[in-house]
């Protein structure tokens, strides 16, 4: 809702460049497809989800994974489960139609 007041507002136009940070729900990025001034996406919902040993579903996880990448930084890939990770990153790419 806030691009979209922006954008009717004018305060942004198709323009303008804009990088999205952050999201709790990867839904969010699909709603944005077709907004030009969305230059750019980045989350690390789906890896930190992963990281929790939490599988996405059709539309992600019902909340914010409580992971958070200023206390992973030094995370070994022998702790981790990669399969979680990939497969969250896959589902959030088909979810936004990436």
């Amino acid at each position: 809702m806030v691009i979209n007041d922006l954008m009717k507002d004018g305060i942004l136009s198709p323009k303008d460049r804009v990088h999205l940070l952050g999201t709790a729900s990867p839904i969010e990025f699909g709603l944005y497809k077709n907004m030009e001034c969305i230059e750019s996406i980045d989350t690390s919902n789906p890896v930190m989800a992963g990281i929790e040993q939490k599988m996405y579903f059709d539309l992600g996880l019902p909340h914010k994974p409580e992971a958070n990448m200023n206390n992973f930084q030094n995370i070994e890939e022998k702790d981790t489960n990669l399969e979680f990770i990939e497969y969250n990153v896959k589902k959030f790419r088909e979810i936004n139609g990436l």
